[in-house]
């Protein structure tokens, strides 16, 4: 099921991008709701989404760069799940 709720997901690289991009923002507002109020419903699923997705993406450039095609943005998405888990990390209890 596609994040952005408009059913299943396309799974197009502009889209996937898209709706990361999307859910980040609603994965800010999560964290900034949880820092208010630790029990902020929905910020363990968004953030298991967005790791998941950026980890993949990482991989899919680590093993495009392993083959030898230019692929940018490696250490977007390195940095990326960097961000997620630290501000996971940064969490109250």
């Amino acid at each position: 099921m596609c994040l952005l709720g408009i059913g299943p997901c396309p799974k197009n690289r502009k889209h996937t991008l898209r709706c990361i991009a999307l859910s980040l923002v609603m994965y800010r507002r999560l964290i900034a709701m949880h820092l208010k109020a630790p029990a902020a419903p929905g910020i363990d699923l968004w953030r298991a989404e967005l790791l998941r997705w950026a980890k993949a993406e990482a991989q899919t450039l680590q093993l495009l760069i392993d083959k030898g095609i230019p692929a940018k943005g490696l250490n977007t998405w390195n940095s990326f799940v960097k961000t997620i888990e630290s501000k996971d990390d940064a969490r109250p209890p």
